[in-house]
């Protein structure tokens, strides 16, 4: 966990920038060098994708906290931090009732980055208490749980 996390987080990170494009697109950049054809990840099997960039995030993010490295981890990857990353969380969150999973890795998410004073500012001006009230109940544990975890911080 740590060595993946530690590999992802890096500012030079292919992957890291992979996983930003489907956190904060939905899609890849360049997306028609990996599959011709493709019309995009909104639909069919490629939310998967958006939502497993979400988790993998969230994870590395939870490891890096664990680690007592989140804070320079933060600083040094301003784009974890972006308003188009930080939306897009809030907006996965407050689809909860459609998306119960992807709500929970948002919410995983956006804790951790909370623990940065204007990105908890961010979050509360795009309306995600609202968002956490909707989605707490959803009747979904995992999501219950986070939700939970990210009133406290906010």
């Amino acid at each position: 966990r740590v060595y993946c996390a530690k590999n992802i987080l890096m500012a030079e990170s292919e992957v890291l920038k992979y996983i930003l494009n489907l956190v904060q697109l939905n899609r890849v950049e360049n997306e028609a060098e990996y599959e011709p054809g493709y019309s995009g990840l909104r639909e069919g099997p490629y939310r998967m994708l958006h939502r497993n960039a979400v988790t993998i995030l969230a994870n590395c993010l939870e490891v890096m906290e664990e680690l007592d490295k989140l804070a320079n981890v933060i600083n040094a990857l301003p784009e974890l931090t972006s308003d188009a990353t930080i939306k897009e969380l809030v907006n996965d969150v407050s689809v909860a009732a459609n998306k119960p999973h992807d709500a929970a890795a948002a919410c995983r998410c956006l804790h951790a980055l909370c623990k940065d004073e204007s990105t908890k500012q961010l979050v509360l001006e795009l309306g995600a208490n609202n968002c956490l009230s909707v989605a707490a109940e959803c009747r979904h544990a995992a999501l219950e749980e986070e939700c939970c975890k990210l009133s406290r911080v906010l």
